[in-house]
């Protein structure tokens, strides 16, 4: 036996990233289908969706651009070769069964020359799966963005309804009223909260 019977150390490696950026896909996922996750059949059941058929979800949504597409889209290539074809014991054999995938690799990323082809290919290959991440990593920044601007909205929307409703409540009541006076700023400001709260719910 050699030093990576089979592959495995390669595998492995791939595998890492692989369980990593499931985890951070589901998350994502999750947040922006506003599931809830616990009680959700795709995300946490015996029928959960496969990695693939999520990652799939998640550039069908069209929440990611195309380059970055095409980076997950080859990262989930090299994955599903070296966890499913048993003959792929190299990123050389793993590249040169994926159509284009080497000269995407020698393009977007710096080869060594002082260094094998294996090796630069692991290191594109790792680079490439960092890369993958950090693109699920700021599409989940930029939802929960959305989100705090949504909620912030809503609340100013609530706020207003809330203040035009107590207001007119309590001019109503001073218009009826033999004694408007008696009417205090703390009465506005408590009706003002119970609106506001009712409004929340």
């Amino acid at each position: 036996m050699g030093d990576d019977f089979m592959g495995m150390k390669k595998r492995s490696g791939i595998l890492m990233f692989s369980l990593h950026f499931e985890a951070a896909v589901t998350t994502t996922l999750i947040k922006l289908l506003e599931v809830d996750a616990k009680k959700n059949i795709s995300f946490s059941s015996s029928r959960a969706l496969t990695f693939e058929a999520k990652v799939a979800l998640l550039l069908d949504l069209n929440v990611i651009e195309d380059p970055d597409k095409l980076k997950i889209s080859h990262f989930m290539a090299i994955r599903n070769k070296f966890l499913h074809l048993i003959d792929i014991d190299t990123y050389d054999k793993c590249v040169s069964k994926i159509s284009g995938l080497k000269n995407y690799l020698e393009k977007n990323y710096k080869f060594d020359p002082d260094k094998d082809l294996e090796y630069n290919l692991q290191a594109a290959i790792y680079k490439l799966g960092s890369e993958c991440s950090e693109i699920n990593l700021m599409m989940y920044h930029k939802i929960l963005l959305n989100v705090e601007n949504k909620t912030r909205k809503e609340l100013e929307a609530n706020g207003f309804t809330a203040y035009r409703d107590a207001f007119s409540e309590l001019t109503e009541k001073a218009r009826k009223s033999n004694n408007p006076d008696s009417i205090s700023i703390n009465e506005f400001v408590e009706l003002f909260r119970q609106k506001f709260r009712e409004g929340n719910k």
